[in-house]
């Protein structure tokens, strides 16, 4: 973060791979009258793609532990 008022503002693309997907990334940058360049960097993909796979590991848990009740294995 900042501490004075921002006064410069710019934004760069480009192109990345991330497990096997290709997707644009988006960086900010940013000049403040505290003397700060800031560069922000956009992580929604891969937060997107964090969450997609925390759910498929979710499932995953459960369904091995739905065979497992059913078949009574429950050491």
């Amino acid at each position: 973060m900042h501490d004075e008022k921002i006064w410069a503002l710019d934004f760069c693309e480009h192109l990345q791979t991330h497990q096997g997907e290709s997707f644009t990334s988006l960086k900010l940058i940013t000049g403040s009258s505290d003397s700060k360049v800031k560069i922000w960097i956009d992580n929604t993909v891969e937060q997107a793609a964090e969450d997609k796979q925390a759910q498929l590991n979710l499932v995953n848990n459960e369904h091995v532990l739905a065979k497992l009740m059913r078949e009574n294995d429950l050491v």
